[in-house]
């Protein structure tokens, strides 16, 4: 689905679109997400792929503004695909929007945006194109020394200047960056099978570094390092049992005094596939495969009021 030859030219004035996927159950969250983007990005791009809308729900999405419609073509997929809720299909959404438009915000349908201007978080991104010469020389902290640094981590700002200045000059974040920590590690929400599949190191997961992040916020550029999460991402789609678990029933008990090194008996399935090949590849180290800016989101699952059809405007 992506290609290395075909990666994006980083630069400062990289236009990302916007890409959602929803059913006709979520099509009022979904509806919910666009006038969210419209009240700040009136001519954006959206691109809504279509996981089981009904006729009238595909036929309203068609006629909204600036969207992109595309129905996920399930034909092409095992029949498990179609079991929405093991979010099979997520990886092959991300890779077919990245394939066609080099730079996306990936947002589920629960994320409703609340900043127009995301300049400060692509800027993390964005640093490898004007300055990667200039910090190609900044090493990597030991083990040690990031231990320690994570124990200083604060999570209460939303935008912490100083630190995201500090990650500017660094420039050593993940090209596919997530955002809203899950208040867990991944050891804890990953079913044990998947390491059958992808091998990693026990002792670093079950660090406070190694933190579960969601998968339904996601900027990305297409780039050798994304291609490379999301062909690992996609082929544990595809196959039943890397993405899928056999616990039942699949619910998180959580320790409450240890959130790490405790296995809570569930598995977030992509989510959980994504974040342990991010944290395999970056150093079991949330800092560097996490923007750490949280300002310009907030995440609600249920929905508080109807929306306008006028909120979806592009003018």
């Amino acid at each position: 689905m992506l290609g290395t030859a075909y990666a994006v030219n980083i630069s400062d004035d990289l236009r990302p679109v916007f890409v959602t996927a929803f059913s006709q159950s979520h099509f009022m969250e979904g509806k919910r997400l666009i006038a969210s983007i419209r009240k700040f990005h009136k001519t954006a791009i959206v691109i809504v792929y279509d996981l089981g809308l009904s006729l009238k729900g595909a036929v309203r999405v068609k006629r909204w503004c600036q969207v992109v419609y595309r129905r996920f073509r399930f034909e092409d997929y095992p029949p498990y695909f179609e079991q929405l809720h093991t979010f099979r299909w997520k990886p092959v959404v991300i890779a077919e929007a990245l394939r066609d438009y080099g730079a996306i915000w990936y947002m589920d349908t629960s994320i409703i945006l609340e900043k127009g201007d995301l300049r400060h978080v692509q800027a993390l991104v964005t640093c490898y194109g004007t300055h990667e010469v200039l910090f190609c020389s900044f090493p990597i902290l030991t083990t040690e020394q990031r231990d320690i640094r994570e124990s200083h981590w604060n999570s209460s700002s939303g935008w912490d200047t100083v630190q995201w200045t500090a990650n500017i000059n660094e420039c050593k974040k993940s090209t596919y960056l997530l955002h809203s920590f899950t208040g867990h590690g991944i050891y804890a929400a990953t079913d044990p099978a998947l390491y059958s599949y992808f091998p990693v190191s026990i002792e670093e997961l079950k660090k406070p570094k190694a933190k579960m992040y969601e998968a339904g916020l996601v900027f990305a550029v297409r780039t050798r390092e994304t291609e490379n999460i999301l062909k690992w991402s996609v082929l544990c789609a595809l196959e039943e049992d890397c993405m899928g678990t056999r616990i039942v029933p699949n619910a998180c008990e959580f320790n409450r005094s240890d959130y790490y090194t405790s296995f809570a008996r569930c598995h977030r399935y992509d989510q959980s596939v994504v974040n342990v090949l991010l944290a395999d590849s970056y150093y079991y180290d949330r800092h560097y495969y996490s923007s750490e800016i949280t300002d310009f989101f907030r995440i609600q699952r249920f929905l508080t009021r109807s929306v306008g059809n006028r909120e979806l405007k592009c003018v």
